[in-house]
C-alpha cells in the first residue's frame, strides 16, 4: 500500500489567468487527479467501490495559497491520507514550485451511495488507510463558513454540460471557477497570498441556474429554487 502519491504537472497557457498565474480551479483539477489516482492505489477508486453503489464526493477544502506558479513552470503535488474522522476522509496535499512550498491543502471527503445520494458510513468502518500528517503545514480540519450579508446576489450563471462530471452534477472545480468568477480580477492581482474555505453543500444539475452572494469575505451560492449548493470564505493573508 502506497503512503503517498506524487505528480509533476506542467503549467501551460489553458491552465493559467490573464495574469499568467496558475487558476486557483485549475489547481483543483490537479489536486483532483492526484487524489482519484491515489484511491485506485489504495484500492478505493471510482470503478473499485461503483460495484457496491458507492462513490467519493468531495465535501470541504481549505487551500493556504503562498503564491501561484506561473506559466511555464513545473509544480510537484504530494497527498495523502491524514485520517478518518466521524462520515470524513481526510485527505491532505503538499504542493511545490522550484523546491518551495506555493501551497497547502486539506480535503474532506464522504462516501455516498450513488442512487439515494446519502453518505455511507460503512467503508469508512470497513478500510485501513494509511495515515499522514505534517504539523509543519498547520493544517487543521476546517469548519463550514458563515453566510454572507448582502441580499442580493452579484454574480449569476447556469450549469453548462461542460461542467458535468462522469457523477452526473457539476465538478467541484466549476464552483471554484464561479467563485473566481465573482472574485474577480482585482482580487488576484492585488493578492498573492491568501486562504480559500470551501463547503460543497448540494450538488449541481445541467440547466440549474445558480447566483452567488458575496460580501467581500463570505460567499453563497443559491440554485434557482434557493437552494443551497456552496459557501465560501475568503481570507488574504
Amino acid at each position: 500500500m502506497k503512503e503517498n502519491l506524487t505528480r509533476e504537472f506542467d503549467v501551460r497557457v489553458r491552465h493559467c489567468c490573464k495574469n499568467g498565474k496558475l487558476a486557483l480551479h485549475e489547481l483543483f483539477k490537479f489536486m483532483q487527479e492526484c487524489a482519484v489516482l491515489h484511491a485506485y492505489e489504495l484500492g478505493v477508486g471510482m470503478d473499485q467501490i461503483a460495484v457496491t453503489n458507492k462513490a467519493f464526493v468531495l465535501s470541504r477544502a481549505v487551500i493556504n495559497i503562498l503564491e501561484m506558479p506561473s506559466f511555464g513552470e513545473v509544480i510537484k503535488l504530494t497527498t495523502y491520507p491524514a485520517g478518518i474522522e466521524k462520515l470524513y476522509f481526510i485527505r491532505d496535499y503538499e504542493m511545490f514550485c522550484n523546491g518551495r512550498l506555493f501551497a497547502s491543502a486539506r480535503t474532506l471527503w464522504l462516501v455516498i451511495d450513488i442512487d439515494t445520494r446519502r453518505p455511507d458510513r460503512n467503508l469508512a468502518k470497513s478500510v485501513d488507510f494509511p495515515l499522514n500528517t505534517n504539523p509543519a503545514l498547520g493544517l487543521i480540519n476546517p469548519l463550514k463558513p458563515g453566510l454572507p450579508e448582502t441580499v442580493e446576489p452579484i454574480f449569476n450563471t447556469m450549469v453548462r454540460y461542460s461542467d458535468i462530471d462522469m457523477l452526473g452534477h457539476a465538478n467541484n472545480s466549476s464552483y471554484i471557477r464561479w467563485a473566481g468568477d465573482c472574485l474577480g480580477e482585482d482580487f488576484f492581482k492585488n493578492n498573492n497570498s491568501y486562504s480559500i474555505t470551501v463547503n460543497f453543500s448540494s450538488e449541481m444539475k445541467e440547466g440549474e441556474e445558480l447566483r452567488i452572494f458575496y460580501d467581500g469575505i463570505l460567499m453563497l451560492g443559491k440554485s434557482s429554487g434557493d437552494r443551497e449548493t456552496f459557501r465560501v470564505m475568503i481570507e488574504p493573508k
